[in-house]
């Protein structure tokens, strides 16, 4: 019965809805409607009687119920979706609903029925963050279970909620459908990392305060990769001073790695070393030594957490793919198929792409909501548009195409940097260029540690006239990056060349980074106009001879181009946006005597 008057209590506060409903109902809204009565009088209302729940109201296609206790709110929740996932009659596909459900815990404001406070948003933003056909429950919740039932779920990683100034820290139950296909149980499940408490080695001991400092910021800021999920530091924090060590402390926490570090200050030096665990062979992924003056000491604490953190994800991304390439085939995940794609993809071959395209679509066959693979795919079609040597209409088709996958990505998942910087590359390739500088402004303030999306910022702001800041960004991805891939050079070269810089630019540009012929033209273009511009016109024959065969043998557009006309396309497709950038190029071709057409 509803009540007239205002009381406290705790509960447990369960927040559902069905995934997807708005696509549902736009496909067939009477038998959508049909369903989901159905699936509140045939299995809400009995499981809610069966543990004890109130369903406190139904939020459009969605519940909110109540439960005296935190384990009564898991076992419904678990009966629930187990029922919806394998009902005694499977309903047509276009009817089948799938829910996704949050569970919160703590003191609500009861008033007419209705429950407010921490505990009801708390249920709500877990829900919203929950996979479809999964269930996801704050620590809080999970410390209220029994052993069995804390067995049946793993860590999920300190959740940015919105509503929620940190962290929260969350627990997501095991073998959960995606709800893509009844078969679709394994999911994208990111490496877990659990920074422990770095320690004080100062010889005078006293000063925990800049340890202390280094493990918050370091955890804080490694939780900005959604590549790793991190534990946060009141877990691990926990386990301190129980004489386990830093492999043990791991796998209690259900963490892959462990990331642990000591700190050491003098009158003069600041030093830390850290190193990356591997908990489940016990070994050393990674090590590092950082040795700075005392001077400017929080810039220098900056300086060092920003290192610590790219390397450390960096390395841990790289172990996984090594360890994904290592398991059988039907042992694979979502997220492991998803790292296979990304190596494969840095051979920038349509062979290459075409197994990268593989990986991820078996990925989104596992996970449709894994917004990496989207991006992934969207990366694919930018590189097929490179390869389009002199035909507009197609590069722009593959673009296109790019655009939609992008921005499905970062729809799903917003908190990834890198979906706003896939994003933000195929408007830049676009030529949308205000739209893309937006795009990858947001991509590094979500993480400005990502040495990729670093380079990315310096490339899409140094085309549209940033020079030295963009040549500042894309030289922190290379300090970030000890073992970047080759092409980070030729981008960090072509900015070193917008900045007047030439015979550094020459430097990076030289070698080959792409198996491409297709990009190489363009880096052969920007050498040639280098080395011209820095006086050293004698050094280009060989250059010269390359560019002008590889625009025979690569091009695709009008047959009857001139070289002139096709080296207006390869200044066109450096994709600067000021004329003055592109008529440089030109005026370092012209110096060697190449023909440019205007």
């Amino acid at each position: 019965m509803p009540m007239d008057t205002q009381e406290r209590r705790l509960v447990a506060v369960v927040a559902a809805d069905v995934v997807g409903y708005t696509r549902l109902m736009q496909a067939d809204a009477a038998s959508t409607l049909a369903a989901l009565r159905g699936l509140r009088s045939e299995l809400v209302e009995p499981q809610l009687r069966r543990c004890n729940g109130r369903l406190v109201k139904l939020v459009g296609d969605g519940f909110l119920a109540e439960f005296r206790s935190a384990q009564e709110a898991v076992d419904f929740s678990k009966s629930l979706q187990a029922a919806n996932r394998e009902p005694e009659v499977p309903p047509p596909e276009q009817q089948r609903l799938v829910l996704r459900i949050g569970i919160g815990l703590g003191d609500v404001l009861v008033e007419d029925g209705d429950i407010f406070g921490d505990g009801v948003n708390m249920a709500a933003r877990l829900e919203q963050a929950a996979d479809p056909g999964g269930i996801l429950i704050s620590a809080a919740v999970h410390d209220q279970l029994d052993r069995a039932a804390r067995a049946g779920f793993v860590f999920a990683g300190a959740l940015s909620l919105k509503s929620f100034e940190k962290p929260v820290d969350a627990y997501r139950l095991v073998g959960q459908s995606t709800g893509a296909s009844p078969r679709a149980t394994r999911h994208a499940e990111r490496p877990t990392v659990a920074v422990m408490p770095f320690e004080d080695g100062s010889p005078e001991g006293g000063e925990a305060w800049f340890s202390d400092g280094m493990t918050d910021d370091v955890t804080t800021e490694l939780s900005r990769f959604q590549d790793v999920r991190v534990i946060t530091r009141s877990s691990t924090s926990a386990l301190r001073g129980r004489g386990l060590d830093p492999v043990e402390t791991g796998r209690q926490l259900g963490a892959g790695y462990v990331l642990e570090g000591t700190t050491r200050l003098t009158t003069n030096r600041v030093s830390i070393t850290v190193r990356l665990l591997d908990t489940a062979a016990g070994t050393q992924v990674w090590a590092d030594r950082f040795d700075r003056p005392r001077a400017d000491l929080f810039d220098i604490q900056d300086e060092i957490c920003r290192s610590i953190v790219a390397k450390a994800a960096q390395r841990v991304v790289q172990h996984s793919e090594l360890t994904a390439r290592r398991r059988r085939p039907e042992d694979v995940r979502a997220y492991e198929l998803f790292l296979q794609g990304l190596k494969v993809s840095d051979g920038f071959t349509p062979e290459h792409e075409a197994q990268a395209a593989a990986f991820y679509r078996q990925a989104l066959a596992l996970d449709p909501n894994l917004a990496r693979a989207w991006s992934g795919l969207a990366f694919l079609e930018a590189n097929k548009a490179l390869e389009v040597v002199g035909e507009v209409a197609t590069g722009k088709a593959h673009l296109t195409e790019g655009l939609a996958f992008a921005e499905k990505a970062r729809e799903l998942d917003p908190n990834d940097a890198r979906t706003h910087m896939v994003a933000a590359s195929m408007r830049f390739h676009l030529r949308e260029f205000d739209a893309a500088v937006r795009a990858v402004d947001t991509a590094r303030s979500v993480n400005p540690n990502d040495p990729l999306v670093q380079l990315f910022w310096g490339w899409i702001h140094g085309s549209n006239g940033d020079h030295a800041e963009a040549v500042e960004a894309s030289s922190l991805a290379l300090e970030l990056t000890p073992l970047h891939p080759r092409w980070y050079d030729t981008i960090h070269g072509r900015l070193l060349f917008l900045a007047g810089r030439y015979a550094e630019a020459a430097s990076h540009l030289s070698g080959r980074a792409y198996r491409s012929d297709a990009r190489h033209l363009r880096d052969l273009g920007f050498r040639a106009a280098a080395l011209a511009l820095d006086g050293r016109g004698d050094e280009t024959d060989a250059i010269v001879r390359e560019l002008e065969q590889g625009l025979i043998s690569a091009w695709r557009g009008n047959p009857a181009a001139t070289l002139g006309e096709r080296l207006r396309w390869v200044a066109r497709a450096a994709g600067l946006r000021l004329p003055e950038d592109e008529q440089r190029l030109r005026d370092g071709w012209q110096r060697i005597g190449l023909p440019v057409a205007d």
